[in-house]
């Protein structure tokens, strides 16, 4: 989602600038990975209003390391 409701004591809602996503394990991965992961916020004084999720898709790319250079 582009915006998120958050809820919590004014002075922590007015520091906030983020939310966060849960963490996309890449490990080994060689093709393009899609996950659907919580949203969530790091300061533990607020919570969102309602459960979200969002759709992530890391997209690998090999860089050509290891190719033979001329």
């Amino acid at each position: 989602p582009t915006e998120v409701m958050v809820v919590g004591p004014a002075r922590t809602l007015d520091a906030l600038r983020q939310a966060i996503t849960e963490t996309v394990m890449i490990d080994g991965a060689t093709a393009t990975v899609n996950r659907t992961v919580n949203v969530g916020v790091a300061e533990a004084a607020v919570r969102l209003k309602e459960p979200r999720t969002a759709r992530v898709t890391v997209t690998i790319v090999k860089d050509g390391a290891g190719k033979d250079q001329e």
